[in-house]
């Protein structure tokens, strides 16, 4: 019924109950005001039938448009997920957002460097300069009193570490690294290809310890990366890290170009629906556009302890073939949130009193 023949009704009735009431207040005519009740009665009918039809056809509309929002919510994912990931892995690689240095010393055993671009050598080393016939682009040092006093990557670096029985290695792809060795008494092997010799560093009794300091940038796409090895003498731990990527893949076998993945065992858990997956040895573990709010690798004896909590704009983790997405749906996220649902609970009990509200109008007029 459209909203003019309902215009012209209500006016009709209006003009009838008037005209019912003057008939029976001037002339007494029942039969004339009878016959117009009987009219208005008739159109209070139609109007409730037309009512009842209108709300079936709301609900259908309604009931359809619930349906096709919740299979929206349900194959609809979160833009980003919160992600905690705790696992071992034998090797994690990422990629720095920002700079990042090394909090504290570290007393070592050993120290290896190489393919760096500047070693630079205490003054007590010059005659192996001259020997060598310039700075020395690899160094090792070992046997001694050694503390690596600095480890500092670039933003954009793009770092490996590698867990190596009692080493970690870190293998520098792209970007800058530079630190620096403060050495009591070391024996050196000084290599600049093609030359290689050994000398021993030594400083007397109570005298500051003597600096070596070494630097990598990488300078051509395709340049070999640099790889800076440290066996240290307690379990390592280097906190604060910021990854804008994080991967756990690594070459099965050198220059196969067949890639697996590294991790030992672990967790992940999507914080805002609570889905957990145990990691395996050999899961899969993929991440994109991730966040760092708090990332660790320490020592452990299995590999490299990973501590991870941040977002990521794609997660996928279990075995080979069986991975799970764990970004939930929109639904999923909805569910879970308590406060958004005492919201939308709000909204829904505004909504229904003012839809009664309409409803006790549109009758009273």
């Amino acid at each position: 019924m459209s909203r003019a023949t309902r215009r012209q009704l209500r006016a009709e009735r209006k003009r009838r109950l008037a005209e019912a009431a003057d008939r029976l207040l001037r002339a007494d005519k029942v039969d004339d005001a009878d016959r117009n009740l009987k009219w208005i009665d008739t159109l209070d009918r139609l109007e409730r039938a037309v009512r009842q039809s209108g709300r079936i056809q709301w609900g259908l509309a309604i009931g359809a448009l619930s349906v096709l929002l919740v299979a929206l919510a349900w194959s609809i994912r979160i833009p980003r997920a919160h992600l905690s990931i705790d696992l071992i892995t034998r090797s994690v690689q990422f990629t720095t957002t920002n700079e990042w240095e090394s909090a504290e010393s570290t007393a070592v055993e050993r120290v290896v460097a190489s393919a760096m671009s500047t070693i630079t050598l205490p003054e007590g080393l010059s005659d192996a300069l001259e020997e060598l016939g310039g700075p020395p682009t690899a160094i090792v040092a070992d046997s001694g009193d050694l503390s690596v006093q600095q480890i500092v990557f670039s933003a954009d670096s793009d770092v490996e570490v590698i867990a190596n029985a009692d080493e970690i290695e870190f293998v520098v792809h792209g970007g800058e690294l530079q630190g620096t060795i403060f050495v009591q008494s070391a024996g050196l092997v000084l290599e600049r290809p093609p030359m290689r010799m050994e000398a021993q560093l030594t400083v007397e009794a109570l005298a500051p310890p003597e600096t070596i300091g070494f630097r990598f940038r990488r300078q051509a796409e395709n340049g070999t990366p640099a790889t800076l090895r440290i066996r240290t003498q307690k379990p390592w731990s280097f906190p604060g890290l910021n990854a804008g990527q994080l991967s756990f893949r690594d070459e099965l076998a050198a220059g196969s170009a067949v890639f697996g993945s590294t991790i030992e065992h672990g967790t992940i858990e999507t914080l805002e629906s609570g889905l957990t997956e145990e990691l395996r040895r050999g899961d899969q573990l993929t991440l994109d556009g991730v966040r760092t709010k708090r990332l660790t690798l320490a020592q452990s004896p299995d590999g490299i302890h990973v501590s991870f909590e941040g977002t990521a704009s794609k997660a996928i983790a279990g075995p080979e073939g069986f991975e799970t997405n764990m970004k939930p749906s929109v639904l999923a996220y909805l569910y879970r949130q308590q406060p958004l649902a005492i919201l939308w609970g709000a909204v829904a009990f505004v909504f229904g009193v003012a839809w009664r509200l309409r409803e006790f109008m549109t009758r009273s007029r």
